[in-house]
């Protein structure tokens, strides 16, 4: 547009990968949204994924030297240098690979990774106008949980940068296996997953969205409305935050009993403090959030900065 220099979005999703291309006006353009079986068909998926946005640029009409960047937001640990995948359970393949220079080298440009989640997370606090400074937590739950907490405009990465995990944090008393490798982890009882096996076991043929609408009163139900709330509330009792971030594609389907989970944390969360005055939000997530948010996040790595 104009010799002016794009940034390239990627949101590698359970089921989706999402593309998109933002100029300075902050509108994605060239937007889309494909299976993952289908990208990933055929073979190697890191491989598949080079090859897939080789595509992306030559089918949009872009070329190295239009785009300033890319990054790309995996659903996995992903190391301190962002450079490196470490782990993807529910992608193994991607386990190991040097992600960040296999596509460069295949691009020809910038390449930039993080998890989807800080991702999403970029996006939500843009859109919802929240301030960088102070701390600020998000909570996802969809399939699984994703966390992000934020010092400053800072996300906390810790040593290997596997920091904040929330899903992981392992319950007492419970062991059940992860798809992590640990027993007894917040995912196993406080994710779309496990809501998606109560349907099986308690209300069969009925989907997750039918059963949050007309059974959120129910004993398996409540309980399950309950473990989500420990889980924020573990996370709200130890950083006291500025502003509780909600999203995930649980909590923002229709019918998810919101009143009920925040009378439920409420009840979680210590008192007086931080419970008195807690600020809670819920994501505008987007089709394009993720996106958007890579692509901010190319924009302010290739400018050198770290802040959210």
């Amino acid at each position: 547009m104009n010799g002016e220099k794009a940034y390239i979005g990627v949101d590698v999703g359970g089921t989706y990968i999402r593309t998109g291309t933002l100029y300075a006006d902050g509108r994605p353009r060239h937007f889309e949204k494909l299976p993952q079986s289908e990208v990933f068909a055929g073979g190697d998926p890191p491989e598949r994924l080079a090859a897939y946005l080789e595509g992306y640029l030559r089918r949009r009409g872009l070329s190295a030297e239009g785009v300033a960047a890319c990054a790309v937001g995996m659903p996995s640990c992903v190391d301190r240098q962002k450079r490196r995948v470490l782990s993807t359970p529910n992608i193994p393949q991607f386990a190991g690979v040097a992600l960040a220079d296999l596509l460069e080298a295949r691009l020809g440009l910038p390449v930039f990774l993080d998890r989807d989640v800080n991702m999403i997370y970029r996006y939500d606090r843009l859109a919802l106008g929240l301030p960088e400074r102070g701390v600020g937590i998000g909570c996802y739950f969809g399939t699984g949980i994703g966390n992000v907490v934020a010092i400053d405009g800072r996300l906390l990465t810790g040593k290997n940068g596997v920091a904040c995990e929330l899903g992981h944090v392992p319950v007492m008393g419970r062991g059940e296996r992860c798809g992590c490798g640990n027993v007894g982890c917040f995912e196993n009882y406080a994710s779309g997953r496990y809501m998606e096996e109560l349907c099986r076991a308690h209300y069969p043929g009925k989907s997750v969205r039918e059963v949050l609408t007309a059974h959120a009163g129910d004993g398996p139900v409540r309980e399950f409305i309950d473990n989500i709330a420990v889980v924020i509330a573990t996370e709200v009792n130890l950083f006291d935050p500025d502003y509780v971030l909600l999203g995930g594609g649980l909590l923002l389907s229709e019918g998810f009993p919101r009143d009920r989970l925040l009378e439920a944390l409420h009840r979680r969360v210590r008192k007086p403090y931080p419970d008195e005055g807690l600020q809670i939000y819920f994501s505008r997530t987007a089709d394009a959030g993720g996106v958007i948010g890579a692509a901010l996040c190319a924009r302010t790595r290739l400018e050198g900065g770290t802040s959210v």
